[in-house]
């Protein structure tokens, strides 16, 4: 065949013509975002074949550095399309920490009516064409953030213009992620020494705030200069276009030099780092806005100024910022970022402090916390942003169990609609409203529309896409969950309880292999994480690899305090293969477990549900549900529960708890565990 020669490719009810850029499914056309068709033929092209993640975003984003979100955003997309909103699983597979493969069986067609049997050689349609056309810096075609190469040189191997008939792509916890503050702009008297130094040619698109450094002698408050930070963090994750990262994820650079290493790890173009140093009541405030592809500075400057009017340097801050970046700021952003959130500055500073102890998470600080914010509640009662702080750590406290979720609920759904009546632009309260519902209500429909206000809002949030994440997980929509959960993960990259996340939309969703490879970056980023252990655990049981299920529970029992969990898993380990001796042992130790302290009753639930014995498996879940434990959330999509769910009374605790059956897990519940004798255990996808 020459390169002239027209032809296309055919597999199941589906023909692809390159060159005319068309997907057709028994001639009616598909629509794929631009990004999604290439990547669509350049697995086709190579069927039956493993292609490289990394290979796969060199080629079809040749221009951009990108985020594998992007590639797995993509993936999401075709096997969608492919196979009409299921998992697309027919079509491509994933091969876990390497790439995908295409692995149907593909016929390449010639105009002539030649065919001929594919063997996976080619490389390229996706390459070819006419139109060729450089991407926009700051976002690609299916609407996610790029990070471009600076200065970067005309694309050599671009993919072919758009077809204008393609649609874009869609726009758009464990408790971890950005702080809410505000920045705002006041009659200040500062002097401003700025200096250009490099200007990169296109917009960074992305930037993590670093902590400030507190020059002061001796030390100022220890909230002052993280306050500064969190602030800016916060008024930049105003700016359109600019994907700012967690507060969680940049401030483990403290005491980090190479701008270069840090812009990998975060997968950031630029960060702003500073200084704050206090004498009475002056300030001297340093920010350097820096490339992290050249470590080059960007923009650069000082600010005079008090304590009463630091709010107007960091809106200027802001704004020089936007500007270095080439970022549009626009007369609204302006308006919104100069609004003043309090007169009080009294209380202002106690909403700063409470920011500070929030974000520690420990239940001490989260009691201070509660302090700081109703003193600032006190002090100015229309401080919209001191209730939501409050709503936030209301409904964190609740969700962790570090108060009793009849006490939280109320306090954080108060604090949350006062906020909201004061300031309906806040994202924040939306997002405690959205936990609430979510993670102790069991209302996953109302909390879906919480996080979408909230993020409708404020698309930076990575607790909002978190949350939102693991509620998905709950509904067993899981393709779209892992979507949401890699965006949060992309703003907040550094947090494990994201990639907790992930892992238990991979296990429950039954895609061991992910799981696997989730749980292993969590001991990558905490090598004495107990709950990594236990994690690899469940998921090589889901693989019916027992003897390596055990020797991970082994090594997670040696790090693990509260041995519930282990207890549970060890017993249906031994159950699932068999061993019913050693099942029953456990068992009888969890149940000694719990007459000596509580014990979840959903350890106790799942390891007779593995064994076989449904009616206490059902005794264990009523006592879930009286007790209103957050494990009976999973009711519908946990795997060890399978082979309840054909069973009347499963519906009927689902209906008393609200809960809503999840279709294609019901299904695989018809396939039950039969006794405790069973080595069978429920495949993945």
């Amino acid at each position: 065949m020459t390169k002239q020669d027209k032809h296309f490719y055919e597999f199941g009810p589906f023909r692809l013509e390159p060159d005319e850029r068309l997907l057709l499914r028994n001639q009616e056309t598909i629509d794929l975002t631009p990004k999604a068709f290439n990547t669509l033929v350049l697995l086709v092209e190579n069927s039956g074949h493993l292609l490289r993640k990394e290979e796969l975003m060199r080629r079809v984003w040749p221009d951009s550095v990108v985020e594998e979100s992007n590639l797995t955003l993509a993936i999401h997309t075709l096997r969608k399309k492919l196979n009409k909103g299921h998992d697309g699983t027919d079509y491509i597979e994933t091969v876990p920490r390497h790439g995908y493969r295409f692995v149907c069986e593909v016929k390449l067609a010639l105009r002539k009516d030649e065919d001929v049997a594919m063997n996976g050689g080619g490389l390229g349609a996706a390459e070819r064409g006419n139109g060729l056309q450089a991407e926009k810096a700051s976002q690609d075609e299916d609407g996610l953030t790029a990070t471009p190469e600076v200065a970067s040189k005309p694309a050599e191997n671009a993919v072919p213009k758009a077809n204008p008939a393609s649609k874009t792509g869609p726009k758009r916890v464990w408790l971890w992620g950005s702080v809410v503050a505000v920045v705002l702009v006041a009659a200040a008297l500062f002097s401003v020494q700025r200096s250009r130094v490099h200007s990169p040619g296109k917009s960074s698109a992305s930037i993590a705030v670093l902590p400030f450094l507190d020059l002061s002698a001796p030390p100022a408050e220890p909230y002052l200069a993280d306050a500064v930070s969190e602030e800016l963090t916060t008024g930049l994750a105003q700016v359109k276009g600019l994907r700012v990262t967690a507060r969680t994820s940049a401030f483990q650079f403290r005491s980090a030099k190479d701008v270069r290493q840090i812009g990998k790890a975060l997968s950031v173009g630029a960060v702003l780092e500073g200084s704050v140093r206090r004498t009475g009541n002056q300030l001297h405030v340093t920010a350097q806005l820096v490339n992290t592809r050249d470590g080059y500075h960007v923009w650069s400057g000082t600010f005079d100024t008090t304590t009463h009017d630091l709010l107007s340097a960091e809106q200027r801050i802001t704004q020089e910022v936007a500007r270095g970046l080439n970022l549009p700021f626009s007369e609204d952003q302006e308006k919104q970022i100069a609004r003043r959130p309090t007169v009080n500055q009294e209380a202002y500073e106690l909403c700063l402090q409470g920011r500070y102890f929030f974000s520690k998470r420990d239940p001490a600080s989260m009691r201070r916390s509660v302090e700081l914010f109703s003193q600032a509640v006190a002090r100015d009662p229309g401080f919209a942003r001191a209730h939501a702080g409050l709503a936030e750590t209301y409904a964190v406290m609740a969700a962790n169990g570090q108060i009793e979720y009849a006490a939280g609920i109320p306090a954080a759904e108060s604090a949350a609609n006062r906020a909201l009546a004061l300031d309906p632009s806040l994202a924040s309260p939306h997002a405690a409203l959205g936990l609430i519902k979510s993670q102790l209500e069991w209302n996953f429909p109302a909390a879906e529309e919480e996080f979408r206000r909230a993020l409708d809002l404020d698309d930076n949030n990575a607790d909002a896409h978190h949350w939102r994440g693991l509620n998905l997980t709950s509904m067993g929509h899981f393709a779209d969950a892992e979507v949401e959960l890699r965006k949060a993960q992309l703003l907040d990259p550094l947090t494990l309880m994201i990639t907790e996340g992930l892992y238990e939309n991979y296990f429950y969703a039954r895609r061991y292999d992910d799981a696997i490879h989730e749980a292993r970056k969590l001991l990558e980023m905490d090598p004495g994480m107990a709950l990594g252990y236990h994690q690899l655990a469940n998921a090589y049981l889901g693989k019916r690899m027992y003897r390596e299920a055990l020797a991970e529970l082994e090594e997670g029992q040696k790090r693990d305090t509260d041995q519930s969990g282990i207890l549970s898993t060890h017993a249906i380990i031994s159950a699932y293969s068999g061993d019913r001796a050693t099942a029953q042992k456990m068992l009888n130790e969890l149940l000694a477990a719990h007459s000596r302290g509580y014990v979840e009753p959903y350890y106790l639930a799942v390891a007779y549900a593995s064994a076989g014995d449904k009616d206490d498996a059902f005794l264990w879940l009523e006592k879930e549900l009286a007790s209103h434990d957050p494990g009976l959330a999973h009711l519908a999509i946990d795997p060890y529960l399978d082979s309840l769910r054909d069973d009347s009374r499963c519906l009927d605790l689902m209906r008393r708890a609200g809960l809503a059956p999840v279709p294609a897990i019901s299904r695989l519940g018809q396939r039950s565990v039969k006794s405790i004798y069973s080595a069978y255990i429920y495949e993945g996808e």
